[in-house]
């Protein structure tokens, strides 16, 4: 991802901390990213007693009517530079302006001078995320992967604990599911009370959160959770396959929502390139106390991948039979989950950062019950000195306290 502040220059993108700077490269570079969509984040330009109200009256394109003030900001931007905005949205996390624009010819040029510009706060490209997907295998397959056994009272089922997941649209009717949904909101569509029913999304839920209270067999590792489902991702069906696709306004979106709703732990079963405004958004989560649990993509590396590693920020792997895996692993192989209204088995690392996200709601609740922190020590978020390196290790930890 690139990321420009420049004053006759563009500047690669380097890290979170100086994306949010407004220090200027020395060097110009014309290696851009191969895209025409941008995201021109400006700064909200009221002052500061108009600040944090009159945000919440979007219309279904996402302007807000009511802080017209912004809008004005914008489409003098957007007119100045010559951009055609293709959606524009506040940020209130980050009490920033975002508009997705299309630079089509002469992008180098017109990418400096709104580096220029003391009302653009920074501009990076508009990037395409991927969930990682979670493959349906054989039900009749031999060798099942055996989770480990969760030797805890029935008590323990997250109870009080809420988890949220950005991902594909969660089928809030399935019956293992529906009783622990709190929230289920679309930020993909332009009716965020409307939401659409997707197999990745309800199979990483049913992980989570599924109670066996059907005939369909499937359980969650917490089912006593409170599960807020935000729609930042949509499937299509390509060629007898699922596309599943996310981009940086929709997730932004969503996560910014989430930001607001000071939930206990986030799981993203998400991959792509490393995005500034996302991690930022995502560091003001964590900042609240917020865990989050994500699904590590074999094919990235960690200094060029969303969500950046970070404390609070756990990578997970699915566990494998040759023992691969580097770093902390759960199971996510063969695991038996709900990818629609009848169960299935499903692997990846999708389903290993959900089992680790439902694993950490049991956590979560023990933690509060005993007012001592448990588990989040012997994870290190940070990676430092981890005395938990999967989830089996993890649980034993906690069946150690109580």
């Amino acid at each position: 991802m690139q990321v420009f502040k420049a004053l006759f220059f563009l500047l690669a993108f380097s890290g979170l901390m100086a994306g949010l700077s407004t220090a200027h490269a020395e060097e110009r570079t014309s290696n851009l990213p191969s895209t025409k969509e941008w995201v021109v984040v400006l700064d909200d330009p009221r002052p500061a007693r108009l600040k944090g109200w009159q945000r919440g009256n979007y219309s279904s394109s996402g302007d807000y009517k009511s802080a017209l003030e912004l809008k004005r900001s914008g489409k003098k931007v957007a007119r100045k530079y010559g951009l055609d905005v293709s959606a524009e949205w506040f940020i209130d996390s980050l009490d920033v302006y975002c508009l997705v624009v299309e630079i089509e010819h002469d992008a180098e040029q017109t990418l400096a001078r709104l580096g220029q510009d003391k009302a653009v706060k920074w501009v990076q490209s508009s990037n395409r995320f991927d969930l990682m997907t979670t493959q349906r295998v054989n039900s009749n397959s031999q060798n099942l992967f055996t989770a480990p056994e969760l030797s805890l009272p029935k008590s323990i089922n997250g109870d009080g604990v809420v988890v949220a997941m950005v991902d594909s649209g969660v089928d809030d009717q399935h019956p293992d599911i529906k009783p622990a949904i709190t929230a289920n909101m679309d930020f993909v569509g332009s009716e965020p009370e409307r939401t659409v029913a997707e197999a990745h999304g309800t199979a990483v839920a049913g992980t989570i959160a599924a109670d066996r209270t059907s005939n369909l067999g499937v359980t969650g590792i917490a089912p006593g959770v409170q599960l807020m489902a935000y729609r930042g991702c949509w499937e299509q069906l390509v060629k007898d396959s699922h596309s599943q696709s996310c981009s940086t306004l929709s997730l932004a979106r969503a996560l910014d929502s989430v930001a607001q709703s000071g939930v206990d732990i986030l799981n993203l079963s998400i991959s792509g390139p490393k995005d500034l405004l996302l991690d930022s958004i995502i560091t003001k989560i964590t900042a609240a106390g917020t865990k989050v649990i994500a699904a590590h993509d074999h094919k990235r590396p960690n200094a060029d991948r969303f969500p950046t590693p970070a404390p609070y920020v756990l990578i997970v792997e699915e566990q494998r039979g040759d023992g691969s895996q580097r770093g902390f692993s759960a199971p996510g192989v063969r695991v038996v989950a709900s990818p629609g209204q009848k169960a299935g088995l499903m692997q990846g690392s999708s389903i290993a950062a959900a089992y680790t996200s439902g694993v950490m709601a049991l956590c979560s609740q023990v933690e509060t019950a005993l007012d001592k922190d448990i588990c989040l020590p012997s994870l290190a978020f940070n990676g430092a000195q981890r005395q938990a390196n999967n989830v089996a290790e993890l649980i034993a930890v906690l069946e150690e306290q109580l």
